[in-house]
Order: C-alpha cells, then structure tokens, then sequence
C-alpha cells in the first residue's frame, strides 16, 4: 500500500470495524471508528468523518469512557470547522481573483 493511499486504507479500516465489531472489542472498536474519521478529515470527506467519529462516541459513551469521550467530541467540532474554514480560503481566493471592485460589483448585482 501506498502512502496517501485513502481508498485502501479506508476499505482495510472498513474490514477491521467488522472484525472488531464481531468479536466485541469495544476498545478496538471505538479506535478504528476514530481512524476512519481521520482518514475521512485527511480526504476532506468531513460528512463521513463526522459520521465515524460519532459512531465512536457512541461505542465510549457506552461504555462508560468519558475521557476518550471528550477527545471524540473535539473531533466531531473540529470536522465541520474545518469545512467552514475551507470555504472561507475559497471565498478568500475567489475575492482576490475578481478583486476588490469586483467583488463590490457583484454585492451590489445581489
């Protein structure tokens, strides 16, 4: 496997969630949820990042982890800031290639 190779990792990750799930790992479990939101953040993929990070939130929840459960949480915000964040540069950069006038000339056709 290569570096930087998301597919494979994510479809690898994918396999061990089943496995761990079967033989009720819930440690396991809860961390490869985790990797599976990291590759989803890596990949910019911030919808199924938050979906996997949830899943392990739910798996420490249960199980009584609050610690692990406080860090999964700082993920699932972390996630979506860095969308919002993603679509301020392109906003940025949009505004720079039009520039400044540009950019009023367009506010005033709204």
């Amino acid at each position: 496997m290569r570096q930087g190779d998301y597919p494979t990792s994510r479809a690898c990750m994918e396999q061990y969630v089943h496995l761990v799930h079967t033989l009720k790992d819930t440690a396991a479990e809860t961390n490869a949820w985790m990797q599976l939101g990291e590759l989803g953040s890596l990949q910019r993929d911030y919808k199924s990042a938050v979906e996997a990070y949830e899943n392990a939130a739910q798996i420490a929840e249960s199980e009584g982890q609050v610690g692990l459960l406080k860090r999964i949480n700082c993920n699932i915000g972390v996630a979506p800031g860095h969308m919002s964040l993603e679509d301020h540069f392109n906003f940025l950069g949009h505004f720079a290639q039009i520039g400044y006038e540009g950019a009023a000339a367009e506010d005033a056709q709204r």
